[in-house]
């Protein structure tokens, strides 16, 4: 996208937030793996529909006697919390204030749209409770309310494994044998809704406003082009073979799951069909169809990790 166009800066502000959240989420693995709960099943990122619109949980941590939605944050900063306006207030190194959203708030939409979905699929009495954590190493926590809920339920990664046993051990009552916590697991699992839209989709942006070309990881300018034997950034220099596989996997995730010899050639701004055709046949890419109408498609949610 141009850097001049109007939707840059906020799509780079959900970008911000969208990496904070998975690191708070990558750091939290580190504690829920210290949890030595008997029976726990611990699924992360499920998406489920509600009522209106689907809702999802960073983690559910399912025991025995509770089930407990854990909001992961990364929040840096001072975080000011529990006032009677309920406004939950960001204060960064240089004094600057913002609003955020109320965690709180939030995990309670969860855990009430959460009742209403297990009333409807799994009819069994459990209690759902919560907690909240902020991840970042550096962050402060203010409560100014000591009264307020905010004491019990939002503090600091390192507390997690504690809070979690002592909100465990506040249910006294066993209400889910081994069996059906691993039947409401795999319940969860397969209602689970992955989000269907794309980048463009989600901001209304149209094809045609996306740059096309191949990106320079090293200035970040679509500055590469085709050498003799190698791709070459003609800004700075750079040379690499791989270029054009980070260039295909950005298609597949703002464009679509699939791409044609044709629609890489245009999105790389490469004419040679046998040129693409080599780099989509060692990307190890599932094929479907012939000739003209071969589409390559991921196998799998690995492929964007390699």
């Amino acid at each position: 996208m141009d850097t001049r166009h109007p939707k840059r800066d906020f799509i780079e502000d959900c970008l911000g937030q969208n990496r904070a959240g998975y690191k708070g989420e990558k750091r939290i693995r580190y504690y829920i793996n210290l949890l030595n709960e008997l029976n726990l099943q611990v699924l992360h990122s499920i998406r489920l529909p509600g009522y209106n619109t689907a809702f999802q949980m960073d983690y559910l941590l399912i025991t025995q006697k509770v089930i407990i939605i854990l909001e992961v944050k990364y929040l840096s900063g001072t975080i000011t919390v529990g006032d009677p306006l309920q406004q939950c207030i960001q204060t960064d190194e240089n004094g600057k204030e913002r609003r955020i959203k109320d965690p709180l708030t939030q995990v309670k939409q969860h855990r009430l749209q959460l009742i209403r979905w297990l009333k409807k699929h799994f009819p069994h009495q459990i209690p759902i409770d919560y907690l909240i954590v902020n991840t970042h190493p550096s962050s402060i926590i203010r409560v100014v309310d000591p009264k307020s809920e905010y004491v019990e339920k939002f503090f600091a990664e390192e507390r997690f494994p504690h809070k979690f046993q002592e909100l465990v051990s506040s249910y006294s009552q066993t209400v889910l044998p081994p069996n059906r916590i691993h039947q409401l697991a795999n319940l969860l699992k397969q209602k689970n809704t992955e989000l269907d839209s794309t980048p463009l989709k989600t901001y209304n942006i149209l094809p045609q406003e996306v740059l096309k070309g191949i990106m320079c990881p090293h200035c970040n300018k679509l500055s590469v082009i085709k050498g003799k034997k190698k791709w070459l950034c003609t800004l700075c220099g750079t040379t690499s073979s791989g270029f054009p596989r980070q260039a295909i996997k950005d298609y597949f995730l703002i464009f679509n799951n699939h791409i044609s010899n044709k629609e890489c050639r245009e999105w790389l701004c490469v004419q040679s069909p046998d040129v693409v055709k080599r780099i989509l046949s060692n990307m190890d890419l599932k094929v479907i169809g012939k000739g003209k109408n071969t589409r390559y498609y991921p196998r799998d949610s690995s492929f964007f990790r390699s």
